[in-house]
């Protein structure tokens, strides 16, 4: 790193040091979450922080923050869920630019050959094309379902729509719904009112390159000194919403997984869903990490932080100019 940026990135007080979330490196049809970057901007992403900002890994960013030695112009990058794009389209750019990672893998849909629910409700709700009518029982909820078939991609507005916008179509406001029902459900609940989304619309294949990562990606993942790991649960529940003996088995579960498939110890946790109390920060402290990250969307405070409660500002799929003005935005929520 030329010395004239380090120097300049520690005395720019008009800027913040900043942790980037990302989740995917793909291009589905569907992305109701803003999830996803294309590869080429993410190339050029990572390009503009190589060019723009310090990058440093989240174990360096996070020590720079507790001896106050981290510059304005830092920036980690972090991944969450444990997609299989991560391992083979994220991890060649990263390490052709060279640019750490640390990916935060929930560790129950590993090798599952199994999608994230969220991406199965999306595939079958949003992505679908033929009618359906019925009626769905889901947790407390009964939803009626009447959806009029879609003739052409013309017709299916929802490839654009974003779950943060007000819903526009039937499937949206139905999409929407499941999900916020869903999300809360435990585990065994959750999977039982899956089952009753796929009978009543039937169940198409998921793409392989939708998938989580298998143990084996895993270990290929962590090969080389670009990309750490660390933990993120072990089935995305929320954790504020289980038993505190629940929340603890999730939380010690999935770093004892992270850490047989990384082969040292394992320092980093992430929120599922940014969901968090000062019980649950306390549990993670507890189980032996150093620190964990949210979603609260803002650039890092280095006079005032906490190691337990980290924000992160999720990148979007834009492009390196519009993803540098956010960095520049953000410090001005930090």
């Amino acid at each position: 790193m030329p010395l004239r940026r380090y120097i300049r990135g520690w005395f720019d007080d008009r800027r913040a040091p900043v942790i980037l979330m990302f989740h995917r490196i793909a291009e589905p049809a569907c992305d109701p979450w803003g999830l996803s970057v294309a590869p080429s901007r993410f190339e050029a992403q990572m390009r503009a922080l190589k060019a723009c900002r310090i990058p440093l890994s989240t174990a360096d960013f996070v020590s720079g923050l507790e001896d106050a030695t981290l510059p304005a112009l830092a920036v980690a990058v972090t991944f969450d869920d444990g997609y299989i794009d991560n391992v083979r389209v994220a991890k060649p750019i990263l390490e052709s630019v060279g640019i750490p990672a640390t990916m935060f893998l929930t560790t129950g849909y590993l090798g599952k050959q199994k999608e994230f629910w969220w991406d199965e409700l999306t595939r079958l709700i949003l992505a679908g094309r033929a009618a359906v009518e019925g009626s769905l029982v889901i947790g407390s909820r009964v939803f009626a379902v009447r959806l009029p078939a879609l003739a052409d991609a013309a017709a299916r507005p929802s490839s654009t729509w974003r779950a943060w916008q007000p819903p526009r179509t039937p499937r949206e406001h139905l999409y929407f719904d499941i999900w916020n029902e869903l999300r809360v459900l435990d585990h065994a609940a959750r999977e039982h009112g899956l089952e009753r989304v796929r009978h009543l619309f039937g169940q198409p294949a998921p793409s392989e390159n939708d998938l989580p990562m298998s143990a084996e990606d895993v270990r290929h993942l962590v090969t080389g000194a670009c990309i750490d790991i660390g933990a993120h649960s072990e089935t995305h529940q929320p954790l504020t919403t289980l038993h505190v003996n629940d929340r603890r088995r999730e939380i010690q579960g999935s770093r004892s997984v992270c850490e047989t498939l990384a082969g040292k110890p394992v320092e980093a946790f992430s929120y599922p869903h940014g969901d968090l109390d000062a019980p649950t920060a306390q549990l993670v402290r507890e189980s032996g990490y150093r620190w964990a990250c949210s979603t609260h969307p803002a650039a890092i405070d280095r006079a005032r932080f906490d190691l337990f409660n980290l924000p992160r500002v999720q990148a979007l799929d834009w492009t390196a100019p519009e993803l540098e003005r956010a960095l520049e935005k953000a410090r001005a929520d930090a």
